[in-house]
């Protein structure tokens, strides 16, 4: 970033050994308390005496145990970011556990009362055991420290004794309470795992940062997911993101915690610009407030470091218009064949191309035909309805040629779906309607009718082609209805022209040999499904989705629409059930607009995102508690 700021104040001159930092609270800006002194080697540069780039980090050794801590340059001055200080406190094995030791009995009320109110789960017996050093390092700290818990008081000098006392005697669980069943993920938690991975060097380049993202999935521990959902949702983040990518080589996202995966825009080929748009789609739009999301944002430059995995499907692949933008689908269909490197009117005059017609498929029960084209990185099929019968030309069983074949039989149609291979072996899809025009066939001198695929089209019309499969929506929308229909590849395409004109030739004339060449026999139009669906399979095996099985993407979004009960909203808002129902008993705002919920009801997809804002406002949620 161009822009230089200041951004320590020295309390003293600065010398070749020592630097005393002040810290400047990131939101009130009013903190002057010294917060730690920094020892340096003389020969090492001292930063802090210089201006810095907003967003620069620095990484201090820890005084105790192993790691470093990270901090980054804000506007308001130099700002702890991550903490990988590790003091081994193993715990004895449970033999060692005495009746004379202190248990966790004793210690999950301290919790309870100090840590709850705040954050949720923190009374847990592994979320504790994991992190005793850490708390009773905060326990300990200056009630004036921002990082000081509880916040606003101390705990007595008798509960921080049994704590202290409990970590002395080997984190001993009480009889009577079992470990947590699984682990609950707070929001601070998760942003801090992406804190700690951002500025890691290691793993994410400082030059990297603002091409870095992640998606998470959160949610579905926090409701109480499996482990099986919680696979198909990582799934889903990655063949979302593959979709989106002109790129020839798939990126996997990288899991740097439960349920949190990070990814690079520029491995995908999306630029920062086309991220925005996601942003600005996003019909859930939660955007976090709380320090640490603040500096995520500085780090990573955007005003959405993070998003759900099914808020990317919903905003990236149900909304048309993102779905487009992001592949840069051409808006008409000669442009899309042309950018695919397909010869459209070639390969028909050539007789280039495989064909096939029926009567019924999965998604409508009129005249469909199809056609198959080879691509720059595979290969095209287009497939062309004709709606309710009320013309002749749509019946293709008399009419059963396109436009460009040179025949004098051509079929009428209103709409068309095209699927073509992406550079990485994946699938691109796209809807288009048909324009109505005369043409004078070679050496005829009658102007027949002809239809041909011409504008880009979100949404399929109903009463040509409708989702059967969905239990949201019948409408068929560019992409997503295409990622359920087609989870698989391409569907296999039986084709009942070839055999008819074999029957009935007279009636056909002299296109009689021109249909029965482009209406191949069935084990040709077989073996390129099959080629083309091997290809498919081998780009969703990187992910470990194996056809046909569930179809993460339609799994997630479905989810996503479907109504909304308390422990699926709780999660999402990164909240402990028990104490999210509370919390929204507690709001006018939550109990005016989704009231059912604390009677085991539930609510819609738009009930939630109508009011959800309202309601994040008036529990503070997503904010630093006070």
């Amino acid at each position: 970033m161009a822009e230089i700021k200041r951004y320590v104040r020295i309390a003293a001159v600065c010398t070749a050994i020592t630097v005393t930092i002040f810290f400047i609270d990131k939101l009130t800006g009013c903190s002057t308390k010294i917060k730690e002194k920094i020892v340096r080697d003389p020969a090492a540069p001292l930063a802090t005496c210089e201006g810095a780039a907003l967003g620069s980090t620095r990484e201090v050794a820890c005084e105790e145990g192993t790691g470093n801590i990270v901090f980054v340059c804000t506007d308001k001055g130099e700002k702890e970011a991550a903490r990988s200080c590790v003091v081994d406190v193993p715990p004895p094995p449970p033999d060692e556990c005495t009746a004379a030791s202190t248990s966790f009995a004793a210690v999950q009320p301290i919790l309870a009362r100090g840590c709850n109110g705040c954050h949720s789960g923190y009374d847990g017996f592994q979320k504790a055991t994991a992190s005793a050093a850490e708390y009773l390092r905060r326990f300990n700290l200056p009630v004036a420290d921002p990082q000081h818990m509880p916040k606003g008081s101390i705990l007595t000098g008798a509960e921080t004794t049994t704590f202290e006392s409990w970590v002395q005697d080997g984190l001993c669980a009480a009889p009577d309470v079992p470990p947590d069943g699984a682990e609950f993920q707070t929001l601070d938690e998760s942003e801090q795992a992406m804190l700690s991975d951002v500025t890691n060097t290691a793993k994410v380049d400082q030059q990297e940062r603002l091409d870095t993202r992640y998606l998470v999935a959160v949610d579905v521990i926090n409701s109480g997911g499996t482990a099986a959902e919680l696979a198909l949702y990582a799934q889903a983040a990655a063949k979302t993101l593959n979709s989106l990518s002109p790129e020839r080589i798939l990126a996997k996202p990288v899991e740097i915690a439960p349920g949190i995966y990070r990814f690079n825009l520029d491995d995908l080929g999306i630029d920062q610009t086309e991220w925005q748009r996601i942003e600005r789609a996003d019909l859930v739009n939660i955007e976090s407030k709380t320090s640490r999301g603040q500096l995520l944002k500085l780090l990573t430059g955007t005003r959405k470091p993070w998003v759900h995995v099914e808020t990317l499907v919903d905003t990236a692949l149900r909304n048309s218009g993102v779905y487009y933008d992001l592949l840069e689908t051409p808006g008409t269909f000669a442009a899309l064949t042309l950018a695919l490197g397909v010869d459209f009117a070639g390969d028909l005059r050539k007789r280039d191309v495989l064909l096939s017609a029926f009567v019924g498929s999965p998604l409508s029960p009129h005249n469909r035909m199809a056609s198959v084209h080879e691509s720059r990185d595979g290969t095209l099929w287009c497939t062309y309805d004709t709606g309710p019968l009320n013309t002749p030309e749509k019946n293709f069983f008399q009419f059963p040629l396109l436009p460009d074949v040179g025949g004098q039989r051509n079929g009428e149609f209103i709409a068309g779906e095209c699927i073509y291979t992406l550079p990485n072996g994946l699938h691109g899809y796209a809807l288009f309607n048909a324009k109505q025009s005369f043409a004078r066939p070679p050496g005829s001198q009658v102007l027949k009718k002809r239809s041909d695929l011409d504008l880009l089209q979100n949404v399929a019309p109903v009463a040509v082609v409708r989702d059967f499969l969905s239990p949201v929506s019948s409408e068929i929308t560019a992409g997503i209805s295409c990622f359920r229909c087609h989870a698989g590849g391409i569907l296999p395409l039986r084709d009942q022209i070839r055999a008819h004109v074999i029957t009935n030739g007279a009636q056909f004339g002299a296109d009689k040999d021109l249909v029965l060449d482009l209406y191949k026999t069935q084990p040709v139009m077989d073996l390129a499904v099959e080629k083309e669906n091997d290809h498919y399979a081998a780009a969703l095996a990187t992910f470990g989705i194996v056809p046909p099985g569930a179809e993460p993407v339609s799994v997630a979004l479905d989810a996503h629409l479907l109504p909304w009960d308390v422990a699926k909203v709780c999660g999402t808002l990164w909240l402990e059930k028990s104490n999210c129902t509370v919390l929204l008993n507690q709001s006018a705002v939550a109990q005016a607009q989704w009231g059912q919920l604390s009677s085991g009801g539930s609510i819609t997809f738009e009930q939630f995102t109508q009011s959800l804002q309202a309601v994040i406002q008036d529990l503070r949620l997503f904010e630093d508690p006070l």
